[in-house]
């Protein structure tokens, strides 16, 4: 499987900006919950110096990150549905409070904190959404000019097919882009599809008919397998 320079770019750079995200959260909270206004609403009547709350901070986001891990926050960024990352980031996101309710188990200092605990952890997920949202659009504003995009080889003469190249041609945002269709995969084809690829750059081949035989779909996968492409099956029963 083929990785995009810009996917492995937006997918590295997440883990820094999340602790940033994560820290600058922290640090939010801790400063309403002194301002003047939530002061005067209930005096504070704990001790927690900034320099000792800002060491707590940062632990909190460094062990942030393997939560995020865990949570499929960072898998790739192969065109993913913005709803299904912002949902890993909310789950994360509560995985993340319990590791804090843990940790204040340890550390009496923050009982009195509640505030900070909660107000940090909903300032989070706003945060979070917020980067996680502009990077994913600026991933797709990106792919409308051409930068990032998947080359896609379509492999079928089928309706499917046909309507595949009309979706990513007027799709400029979808991140695909067919470079090349063939209506068989017969060892001819294959021969000649070796040629082409040797030097052009192709990430996916795509089989978009059901009625290639099972002998052509095998040559398929196994030709996709020894070029490194990714393999796609496009189902046709709808």
């Amino acid at each position: 499987m083929k990785l995009k320079k810009v996917e492995l770019f937006f997918t590295t750079v997440l883990v820094p900006i999340d602790f940033l995200t994560i820290f600058l959260a922290g640090l939010t909270a801790y400063y309403l919950r002194f301002s003047n206004y939530f002061r005067g609403v209930r005096p504070v009547i704990f001790n927690l110096p900034l320099n000792e709350y800002l060491w707590t901070l940062i632990l909190i986001s460094f062990l942030m990150i393997p939560v995020f891990f865990f949570a499929g926050v960072y898998r790739i960024k192969r065109n993913t549905q913005l709803a299904k990352e912002l949902a890993r980031i909310i789950l994360a996101c509560f995985m993340g409070l319990a590791l804090i309710a843990i940790l204040i188990f340890f550390q009496r200092e923050l009982f009195d904190s509640r505030f900070i605990v909660l107000v940090g952890w909903a300032l989070a997920i706003i945060y979070l959404i917020i980067i996680h949202s502009f990077l994913n659009w600026l991933q797709k504003k990106l792919h409308f000019y051409g930068i990032g995009v998947h080359k896609i080889i379509l492999v079928g003469n089928s309706k499917t097919a046909d309507n595949l190249i009309a979706e990513f041609s007027s799709n400029k945002y979808s991140g695909f882009e067919v470079v090349r269709r063939i209506r068989d995969f017969s060892l001819e084809t294959s021969q000649e599809l070796a040629e082409y690829i040797k030097d052009r750059d192709v990430d996916e081949i795509v089989q978009s008919d059901p009625n290639l035989s099972k002998v052509e779909t095998l040559r398929l996968y196994d030709f996709a397998t020894e070029n490194q492409l990714t393999f796609k099956y496009v189902a046709d029963l709808l």
